[in-house]
């Protein structure tokens, strides 16, 4: 089980060789759309959370999705990692969606899925940046992995 977490993550971090569901393109430095009023405090490069900067970590993520996630009938397994960045104002603005199956296959799920999950994921406003030493706040990718059973979402993962 360890061993399934451990290439999921690896597969969704990398990103080179996961082209699933996809609603912007880019792998490493992704282009960050500021039309909508949304911009990085700082310049590139920009690097990616290793944890969930996120006030109650997955557990709060997961309970926010039990309220609002309307179940679709489907027979659709697999993970859904969602990426973001993270600026120094504790905003999240959503850059990709990836989508696999349970055997890591990319793969696209339903829409409805996917378009709740990312609707939760931005409605999320208990984000964290993470302050240096130096006092200076980092900004960088996030990523939220959603385990999905037959159209439920069973898992916040990370």
């Amino acid at each position: 089980m360890k061993r399934n977490y451990f290439l999921l993550l690896i597969a969704c971090i990398c990103g080179s060789s996961v082209l699933g569901q996809s609603h912007q393109s880019g792998i490493g430095e992704y282009p960050i759309d500021t039309t909508a009023g949304f911009k990085p405090c700082g310049a590139p490069p920009f690097g990616h959370y290793h944890f969930l900067p996120y006030n109650g970590d997955a557990r709060a993520i997961h309970q926010l999705v039990k309220q609002q996630y309307k179940n679709i009938k489907t027979d659709q397994s697999g993970y859904i990692t969602i990426r973001g960045f993270l600026n120094c104002k504790n905003q999240m603005k959503i850059i990709k969606t990836l989508c696999v199956d349970m055997n890591y296959q990319p793969c696209l799920f339903d829409v409805d899925i996917t378009n709740q999950l990312e609707l939760i994921t931005k409605q999320l406003a208990n984000w964290q940046a993470q302050t240096y030493d130096s006092g200076e706040i980092a900004e960088g990718y996030v990523s939220v992995i959603f385990k999905i059973k037959k159209g439920g979402v069973e898992h916040v993962i990370w």
